[in-house]
């Protein structure tokens, strides 16, 4: 030793130099990836779940909303109504049922012109009593509710269109023209079916749905022959040929 160096104290511990303090074994916290894939897909999911499930029901709410607003009031089958028609036509019947009468089995006696006015409600007793399933339109018929008449002096048609064992409720406007012994269109039409409003060609073949079934029941009315038909504002207008009488 030394002689430079200071003895140690034989009285005083020797400090031993701390430890350094020990530390939990190192583990990974990132998530595999895998798993976090796995996560990110079912969190799409459950978005487009939810986008689906609100779709849904603003959709449940739309058609609940429709079915709360008031529908024009259909007419009811008044035999009273069907007997006012036939008056003004000059043609006799016997007393009309309560139940409704096929159109191809009634049987017409006679001819006579005539020129009268047909309010609405007559026309729609007319179409629901005297009931006819042409051949012609494939099976597709238009079931006539009610007749109003739209501030642009057109013909709106509430009804029923039913093909195939479906049927579609609503109602079709626009200018209609009567020439060559039959309805035609004459113009733009709008058209509503189960709520959903559309214009255009849609529209179009809508009508010419209800066009063609009224000309199918025109041509199979027997002994009628209508010369002229003109919308008035109480009604149509028609001149024509109708039978002296008709049974079945």
């Amino acid at each position: 030793m030394s002689k430079s160096d200071p003895e140690p104290d034989a009285g005083v511990a020797t400090a031993e130099p701390p430890s350094p303090p020990s530390l939990p074994p190192t583990t990974s916290t990132a998530t595999p990836e895998p798993n976090r894939r796995r996560r990110r897909g079912w969190v799409i999911a459950g978005v487009a779940i939810a986008i689906v499930l609100i779709a849904l029901a603003a959709l449940v709410a739309f058609f609940w909303w429709q079915a709360q607003q008031p529908a024009p009031v259909a007419h009811p089958l008044v035999n009273s109504a069907v007997e006012s028609a036939l008056r003004k036509a000059h043609v006799s019947a016997p007393p009309i049922p309560a139940t409704t009468i096929d159109l191809t089995q009634i049987k017409a006696t006679g001819s006579h012109h005539f020129d009268a006015t047909f309010t609405y409600d007559e026309l729609v007793a007319l179409l629901s009593t005297f009931t006819y399933l042409p051949r012609s339109t494939r099976g597709v018929t238009f079931t006539v509710n009610s007749i109003t008449q739209a501030d642009t002096g057109e013909i709106k048609l509430y009804g029923d269109i039913a093909s195939r064992g479906m049927s579609l409720r609503g109602w079709i406007q626009g200018p209609v023209k009567f020439a060559d012994g039959k309805i035609a269109p004459n113009g733009d039409f709008v058209a509503n079916t189960n709520g959903l409003t559309v214009k255009g060609s849609q529209a179009l073949r809508t009508a010419l749905i209800a066009i063609t079934y009224l000309n199918a029941y025109l041509r199979a009315a027997p002994g009628l022959k209508i010369q002229s038909a003109t919308i008035t504002s109480g009604g149509i207008h028609v001149v024509g040929t109708a039978p002296d009488r008709i049974s079945w």
